[in-house]
């Protein structure tokens, strides 16, 4: 795990925004209610782990509905690593050179909206994600 913690990303979301020639920039946002969640189990803890945060809000994932902050934090965690992934695919695209830059920028553009498309949805992304047993530093491990 690096060391410097990424607990914003349990509480920065993505506004996907088009620049003047056309190309789609993201810029994330900070959520108060996601973050006020994120310091209060981090307080009540006294840890700001992000594997033992990360395990506390999965766990309460599971008593979650649509709209209830815990599915806003796996929201924005969910969509930092959806980018972080079609980036990856971006870079692997790129060196096999089969594609043009337009090509290219469409290509990026359809993968992060549809990885940002099943990121809002963390109860269904998430449901067959199952680690309970093993330590909190692997099964953090096993979700990146």
């Amino acid at each position: 795990m690096k060391s410097k913690s990424q607990l914003d990303w349990f509480y920065t979301l993505p506004n996907l925004l088009k620049n003047d020639s056309g190309d789609l920039n993201i810029k994330w946002q900070t959520t108060n209610r996601a973050k006020a969640n994120i310091i209060r189990i981090s307080q009540q803890q006294n840890t700001k782990n992000e594997a033992i945060i990360a395990r506390i809000v999965y766990e309460n994932l599971s008593a979650a509905v649509q709209g209830d902050v815990t599915v806003e934090n796996w929201t924005a965690f969910l969509s930092r690593h959806s980018e972080k992934a079609a980036k990856k695919i971006q870079e692997k695209l790129i060196a096999s050179g089969t594609l043009s830059s337009q090509e290219l920028v469409n290509s990026f553009e359809e993968l992060i909206l549809i990885s940002f498309t099943f990121a809002s949805q963390p109860i269904l992304f998430l449901a067959n994600f199952k680690c309970q047993e093993v330590s909190d530093y692997i099964w953090y491990k096993i979700l990146h």
